[in-house]
């Protein structure tokens, strides 16, 4: 399946773009992917008061190294029991830690064999399907990962519907949903070509510095904007997307 991707981040935020963990708070990751019949992507906030942002990277990387690549059924169990594992491991981490304090790592992503897709979410990210001009949410929030509760509190979709050509799977850190509401994010997804850092750059609109992370994935290639769109008929893009037209 051909993928087209785009990645964006600020503040020191955590992208695993393709299983490769990237971690330097730019805005300036493109991707053309095209590696047989699975995918893998996941963002991280990492705004915890535990170090939580070199806990959160250590989490994508194990999800990254630890992950099976298989049957779609399977591998939700599969990535459930690493959810659980992590969690346990960061609970083990911080012994001290009291009701309501976390190890400040939250993370949310979503992995493909061939048109299956499923997500999963420790924190308050989310993950969307934009299809035919709709944003559909296809996850929860959930607790992040060292929550101080007896159960993980996160979890794994499977998503029945099959991914077709120009879907977007949009991913989004904790943090994004604090700054932008659903309607705000469809709008951008309806005409953007840069998706990814234009909604960073409204999100960080009023100088919010906080971490967050937003990966856009297209089903096929091109630009992010429908095809019934006239070109001509687009708002001007300002910010940071600007610079890559």
């Amino acid at each position: 399946m051909k993928l087209t991707i785009q990645a964006a981040s600020v503040h020191n935020a955590t992208l695993t773009v393709a299983g490769n963990v990237i971690n330097n708070g730019s805005k300036d990751f493109v991707f053309d992917f095209d590696s047989g019949e699975h995918f893998y992507f996941a963002v991280g906030n990492g705004d915890g008061a535990h170090k939580g942002q070199s806990t959160t990277e250590a989490a994508l990387e194990h999800i990254r190294d630890s992950f099976t690549m298989g049957d779609i059924a399977a591998d939700a169990e599969s990535m459930y029991q690493q959810l659980t594992y992590l969690h346990r491991e960061f609970n083990g981490l911080y012994p001290h830690l009291k009701e309501n304090e976390h190890a400040g790592v939250s993370m949310c992503g979503a992995y493909g064999v061939e048109d299956s897709l499923l997500t999963f979410n420790a924190g308050g990210g989310a993950v969307f399907l934009f299809r035919d001009f709709t944003l559909m949410p296809l996850s929860d929030a959930t607790y992040p990962l060292g929550y101080n509760e007896e159960e993980p509190g996160m979890d794994v979709w499977t998503v029945e519907e099959p991914l077709k050509q120009d879907d977007v799977i949009l991913i989004c850190s904790e943090g994004v949903m604090d700054l932008l509401d659903s309607e705000t994010i469809e709008e951008v997804m309806s005409y953007s070509k840069y998706p990814a850092a234009h909604l960073i750059d409204e999100a960080t609109a009023d100088g919010v510095e906080i971490p967050l992370a937003i990966i856009a994935i297209k089903v096929g290639e091109g630009d992010f904007i429908p095809d019934m769109i006239d070109e001509e008929d687009l708002p001007d893009d300002t910010g940071a997307y600007d610079a890559w037209s």
